[in-house]
């Protein structure tokens, strides 16, 4: 059967899916460190020395629950990924995407 796009967004596993990268990912805006070392592209050792060095306890708490954020916002877009070639290539192919 041909991929068909329109019934892959109906499903109902995409839909909660899309939901928790949504959640995830207002709430890593709500939690965020403004000028944190993930809105830099790209920084020195000394840059991160001194940001890590200048966060408070409190920041660095909240700097861990959105690092924590983040690892579940790669897990959630990688199974959305893995949704859509599982979709596209169903069987092992799917899988076999994942493994280097």
């Amino acid at each position: 059967m041909p991929f068909n796009i329109k019934n892959f967004l109906l499903s109902r596993k995409i839909h909660i899916t899309l939901i928790c990268l949504f959640v995830i990912g207002f709430l890593m805006s709500l939690v965020g460190i403004p000028g944190s070392l993930d809105a830099q592209l790209i920084y020195s050792e000394s840059f991160a020395k001194q940001f890590f060095e200048s966060l408070t306890p409190q920041e660095i708490k909240r700097y861990h629950n959105n690092e924590l954020l983040d690892l579940l916002f790669i897990l959630t877009y990688t199974a959305l990924f893995y949704q859509l070639l599982a979709k596209v290539k169903p069987g092992k192919a799917a899988i076999r995407a994942f493994v280097p």
